[in-house]
């Protein structure tokens, strides 16, 4: 996969591992499985070990989807910007091993 953002992770981004950073599905489209059937297409058409993503705290419509892939939480951190501003506390970031 491309990176299309250059952003900083707290965590060092192994070797062999997709980094997902974006995804997205018009909200006509929403609920009928498109964002599963893009994701999974897209991590069986390369070809890494791994994948990671972040998503923040208050979207539990994306923290499902990532589970049902088999994505697992395993760090969260502060959002660096008042929940105020942003409707959310914290990133969570995922990962999945295949």
């Amino acid at each position: 996969m491309k990176r299309l953002l250059d952003k900083p992770y707290p965590f060092q981004i192994p070797q062999n591992t997709g980094v997902i950073e974006a995804a997205g599905v018009h909200p006509s489209a929403r609920g009928k499985g498109i964002a599963h059937q893009m994701l999974k297409a897209s991590m069986e058409k390369e070809n890494f070990d791994h994948y990671v993503l972040e998503v923040v705290d208050n979207n539990a419509t994306a923290i499902g989807l990532y589970e049902r892939l088999g994505f697992k939480e395993f760090t969260r951190i502060d959002s660096p910007y008042p929940e105020k501003y942003t409707g959310f506390k914290e990133i969570i970031y995922m990962a999945l091993k295949k």
